[in-house]
């Protein structure tokens, strides 16, 4: 029965929205330059002050990439890769972390922040060297995911009141899921989530310094953006469209904020601002659950976007990818996506490799989209 229900949804989700006349695939990866868990020794530290991080995929797997994570991942896209196709992912970069410094200083009053390129130095990782070798070579697209992985004021908020996310402070951790402290209470994770005094005026200064700090590292305005936890007001793409997005990742369903409505998003069809809907059709997270045939998971569902003639986009964290915290959690992973490229590749020869610019690009080139 689960089985028929998931065929029918994923059915659902590509059924509608402009068709393609090949199959292309694009992979987007979240969660670029953002701190999560520095080291072991952190980890350690949280786990005996009584947080559950052992509870939690991201907080187990997920560290700042240091340059040989970025080093194994480029060599293995490049090792299914022509000079035609090159097989690409899209690394969706927060472009700061919270200054724990300078907050403490200011008794936590105030927010101050670093760029992501300040936290590479601090703790020793030359990923960036590598991630642009990657993007010379055309493996890696960086693309915007906002300033912070943070909702500020709402943060700050439970730094004071909240045992969890102080400890987590002093150790330079801001990210803690409901998974590993049942005693947080705000999605504090939802960067554009309304809160208190905190509004669209605020949010779209965040995402406007973000997209400047953006530019400066990587010389390009980003075309796509996807908000962190898929979570923002829809007003908010009318002044995003001003600042050059043409492309919005995301899942199919859209929570909105405070509401909690769902709208269901039309795969890669237009909104009112000509921005792009970019649909994530498939998933492939294996850190997030050890009891998934991802790769067969992964193809079942590629088998259904290309029945309907639509692109593929897969969700694909960084965490999958990190070996920072636990060595084995990248080794095993990169075996498994060889895996599911080699299988990409042999059922479907013909198939093209992109990222979300690329194919948003591509979406507004087309004739007779329709607006949703």
């Amino acid at each position: 029965m689960r089985s028929i229900k998931k065929e029918i949804y994923y059915s659902l989700i590509n059924y509608f929205g402009y068709k393609i006349s090949r199959p292309i695939v694009v992979f987007e990866s979240d969660d670029w330059g953002g701190i999560r868990i520095p080291n072991i020794k952190t980890y350690t530290k949280l786990l005996y002050s009584g947080i559950k991080v052992d509870n939690c995929p991201y907080s187990k797997n997920d560290s700042l990439e240091r340059e040989e994570d970025v080093d194994f991942l480029m060599n293995l896209l490049s090792s299914h890769s022509t000079n035609e196709n090159k097989v690409r992912f899209t690394l969706n970069f927060n472009v700061a972390n919270p200054d724990f410094n300078k907050i403490k200083s200011n008794d936590f009053k105030k927010y101050y922040y670093e760029m992501f390129t300040d936290t590479y130095n601090r703790y020793g990782s030359k990923a960036l060297l590598s991630i642009k070798e990657g993007i010379k070579e055309g493996f890696f697209t960086p693309q915007y995911h906002g300033r912070e992985h943070l909702n500020i004021p709402m943060w700050l908020s439970l730094i004071e009141k909240n045992e969890h996310v102080k400890i987590a402070f002093d150790n330079e951790v801001y990210a803690l899921s409901f998974k590993a402290s049942d005693s947080i209470d705000l999605p504090y994770l939802a960067a554009y989530y309304p809160f208190e005094n905190y509004g669209l005026k605020d949010m779209l200064t965040v995402i406007e310094d973000g997209i400047k700090i953006f530019k400066n590292v990587f010389g390009v305005n980003p075309i796509t953006f996807i908000p962190p936890v898929y979570i923002y007001e829809k007003e908010l793409e009318k002044y995003i469209s001003k600042l050059g997005i043409k492309g919005i990742q995301g899942l199919p369903i859209k929570k909105e904020p405070i509401t909690g409505k769902k709208n269901f998003r039309f795969y890669n069809t237009y909104n009112n601002f000509d921005q792009v809907q970019l649909i994530r059709n498939v998933h492939f997270e294996p850190s997030t659950s050890s009891g998934i045939d991802w790769v067969n998971n992964a193809l079942r569902e590629i088998q259904i976007a290309f029945r309907y003639n639509k692109p593929v986009i897969i969700s694909s964290h960084r965490l999958n990818y990190m070996g920072g915290l636990n060595i084995k959690n990248r080794d095993t992973n990169l075996k498994l996506l060889d895996e599911l490229l080699k299988m990409i590749i042999k059922k479907w020869p013909n198939v093209k490799f992109m990222d979300s610019a690329l194919l948003t690009k591509e979406v507004l080139n087309l004739e007779n989209v329709s607006k949703f």
